[in-house]
């Protein structure tokens, strides 16, 4: 019973949208595509947004589907998990929102 009164006391940590992308596997070539359609929508709302920033217009910045089937964040040819792996917040900000605009449609 203490066992189950300290899991019950730590905090759950929030699910990331991100984290769903990469867990979900690619089982047939119709899933797969549809993966990849996905996460070429968001990346062309990404792509939107870094126009409106003439800084970041400059930066390589795309979202990318990886050999797993989950999603990979390149940035000037670093690749990231999370956008919070990334350190320019600008970069995290427009990222987030391309998602959340994407999650609204």
């Amino acid at each position: 019973e203490e066992n189950d009164s300290l899991k019950s006391a730590q905090p759950k940590p929030s699910p990331s949208v991100f984290a769903n992308l990469r867990r979900r596997p690619a089982t047939t070539e119709a899933s797969a595509n549809k993966m990849l359609s996905l996460v070429e929508q968001v990346d062309a709302i990404l792509q939107r947004y870094l126009q409106e920033d003439p800084e970041l217009a400059r930066q390589k910045i795309h979202l990318v589907q990886d050999a797993k089937g989950g999603l990979t964040i390149e940035v000037d040819g670093h690749r990231y998990e999370r956008p919070r792996d990334i350190e320019d917040k600008r970069i995290q900000v427009m990222i987030k929102r391309a998602l959340k605009e994407w999650e609204s449609t």
